[in-house]
């Protein structure tokens, strides 16, 4: 096989070439970006920011028709809310 022409002789086992495999896949398979983004996320939970279940936030502001839940994505539906929000620090 080419992939083990690749490994030093010492690990060359299956488990070892999995391994290697997705380290190589959180490094350059967008992997960095999940673990940024669920950084991001403890980071403002901590910070009392946002709660820690984000989604049933969102999906609560939805019924309340604050949002509106658009594919996998939210958007206001006034106007005004909007801008109010934007406006803040």
């Amino acid at each position: 096989m080419v992939i083990l022409n690749f490994f030093p002789m010492g690990i060359q086992s299956k488990t070892s070439i999995i391994t290697w495999g997705l380290i190589w896949g959180l490094l350059f398979g967008g992997g960095i970006n999940v673990i940024q983004h669920y950084n991001l996320r403890v980071l403002l939970w901590m910070r009392d920011r946002v709660p820690l279940n984000l989604v049933r936030l969102l999906d609560y502001a939805s019924e309340r028709i604050f949002l509106q839940k658009v594919g996998g994505g939210y958007i206001f539906i006034h106007r005004m809310l909007l801008e109010h929000f934007a406006e803040m620090k």
